[in-house]
């Protein structure tokens, strides 16, 4: 907590328009990733904003689909391990303990 109190203060100081960057842990969820990398790769790396927008659609598209279909690869290539044919019946005799009481 110390080292981002005196990150926020030298950057304050310094460069003013890394504000909105910094205030990603008071924004979190949806969309404060997205404006801290929008606004770091204007601000460090000098991409104008139409380039800053398309990079940050892109990595956050990729972020997450990339996550999505691994999963879907495991799943299928796993199916046997992850959802073995016993399970059916144990679910069968779970249910139908509950039901009886």
């Amino acid at each position: 907590m110390r080292r981002v109190r005196a990150r926020r203060a030298v950057v304050q100081q310094n460069v003013p328009r890394y504000r909105l960057a910094l205030a990603r842990e008071e924004l979190g969820g949806a969309g404060g990733r997205e404006l801290t990398i929008g606004t770091m790769l204007t601000g460090m790396v000098g991409l104008s904003k139409a380039d800053a927008g398309t990079a940050t659609f892109l990595i956050s598209v990729f972020q997450l689909w990339v996550g999505v279909l691994l999963g879907l690869i495991v799943i299928a290539l796993f199916r046997h391990i992850l959802f073995p044919p016993s399970l059916e019946a144990d679910i069968a005799a779970y249910e139908a303990a509950h039901q009886a009481q």
